[in-house]
């Protein structure tokens, strides 16, 4: 094993053993309200991604995002929605948190 792993895999034990500590500390402090929304934001991103199709190697770099206005780029994630229509993961992902339709043609997600 080179050190450089063994440096990693300590970094990453030390991160483990601290994110448990502030677990435990927060259940036992009792601020589960703290950590809810956050809880509830991860299970409507997991939500939202049911509604597109990602696509993580799109090529044609012409086309834009009609929420931004910028082109596509390598490494983009760019999302497919029931429509066709095609726009940035992130654009889209906090487009549809408000509205559950395409920007574009106001189509039902």
């Amino acid at each position: 094993m080179e050190p450089y792993d063994t440096i990693i895999s300590i970094i990453t034990l030390i991160m483990a053993i601290i994110l448990l500590i502030v677990g435990l500390g927060l259940i036992i402090l009792g601020i589960h309200d703290f950590i809810r929304p956050f809880i509830i934001r991860r299970r409507k991103i997991r939500e939202l991604n049911q509604l597109m199709v990602i696509i993580k190697n799109y090529t044609n770099l012409s086309d834009v995002c009609a929420i931004c206005l910028n082109n596509f780029v390598i490494p983009n994630k760019v999302a497919e929605l029931n429509c066709r229509h095609l726009y940035h993961y992130q654009c889209i992902l906090k487009w549809l948190v408000e509205r559950r339709s395409c920007p574009l043609c106001i189509s039902v997600v």
